[in-house]
């Protein structure tokens, strides 16, 4: 099996007290029962982009605005206002689920979608004391109700990043035209993807030991240099999908054949209006979660039905992260 390197995306944080007192901060794992790939149909599928930060309806505070005046479409915007230049982070956390997104120490506010369903959040923007202690600068309480929708997966985010100009974007268009069904962009942008990125193992060997920075994925660069590790392949397909308005999740977890050991990879998961073939041997249900590996799809073309075979079996995947 191909050497899939894909390093923890972000700080998974446990925060023991809310305060601008310095607070230790340290790891906690989430389960895939934790993050369930599937609760409702989406009500329709509709790529759309996130708007511009909202000012006048932005909650702030010492170290940062949130505007959330778009939770409706599932998503918040925060940017960071401080000056240190200690790492600042947005700590989103529903229930016992909890993620710490990097903000942008330069300025300027990212997207960040709220992909854990209906139900309430706590959003907050830390700063790093020393080590694992943060100050917390801003705690807001929203609440989201989506009414089944996937919005939250049609749209870019902190993670998948892209815009209506993206090359990416373009080429997806361009792949798509004239197709008559979902089942039809997805076999086009899968069969591209897999016919012209491949994998760089250089990447993967440069990235052990990196820091956050280096793991959010640039799709136009993945579709300009034609290489990526499993991350920028599961990027780029979110990105190519959602813009044409096909619910697409980037799943982050562990994957591996039968009960052996397992790597730390990246992934996709599709919803599409329809069931059918996307390769000979390798079909999509059409009312759930489809899983899409195309990092191991586009490896293993030499030995095709035995990679398709592993990619079809969910069994072979234990999804921790969905962004």
């Amino acid at each position: 099996m191909i050497k899939s390197i894909c390093l923890v995306l972000a700080a998974v944080l446990s925060v023991s007290a809310y305060s601008m007192n310095a607070v230790p901060v340290s790891a906690a794992g989430i389960t895939a029962e934790d993050v369930p790939l599937s609760a409702a149909n989406p009500v329709s599928g509709k790529a759309f982009y996130p708007a511009s930060f909202n000012d006048s309806s932005a909650i702030s505070g010492n170290l940062g605005k949130i505007d959330a005046s778009n939770i409706g479409q599932g998503y918040v915007l925060a940017e960071y206002t401080g000056a240190s230049s200690k790492a600042a982070l947005l700590y989103i956390i529903k229930g016992s689920e909890k993620f710490a997104f990097p903000l942008d120490s330069k300025g300027g506010a990212c997207v960040y979608t709220l992909t854990w369903g209906d139900g309430s959040y706590k959003l907050q923007i830390l700063q790093q004391v020393s080590g694992n202690n943060y100050a917390v600068g801003l705690s807001t309480d929203v609440s989201l109700n989506l009414g089944g929708s996937y919005a939250p997966f049609l749209c870019p985010s902190q993670i998948v990043r892209y815009g209506a100009s993206s090359e990416a974007v373009d080429q997806a268009a361009t792949l798509c035209e004239g197709s008559g069904s979902d089942l039809e962009k997805v076999t086009a942008v899968v069969k591209y993807v897999m016919d012209n990125i491949r994998y760089d193992y250089p990447k993967a060997d440069s990235t052990v030991g990196g820091n956050f920075n280096d793991f959010i994925p640039n799709v136009d660069q993945t579709l300009a240099l034609k290489k990526g590790i499993c991350f920028d392949y599961s990027a780029l397909v979110a990105c190519m999908l959602r813009s044409q308005g096909i619910p697409t999740q980037l799943v982050v977890g562990y994957a591996g054949n039968g009960g052996g050991s397992k790597v730390y990879h990246a992934w996709n998961e599709i919803y599409i209006n329809g069931k059918g073939t996307i390769l000979v041997g390798f079909s999509v249900n059409g009312d759930s979660w489809d899983l899409m590996d195309t990092t191991f799809l586009a490896s293993g073309k030499s030995n095709l039905k035995a990679v398709i075979k592993i990619v079809q079996d969910d069994k072979n995947y234990q999804p921790q992260y969905i962004f």
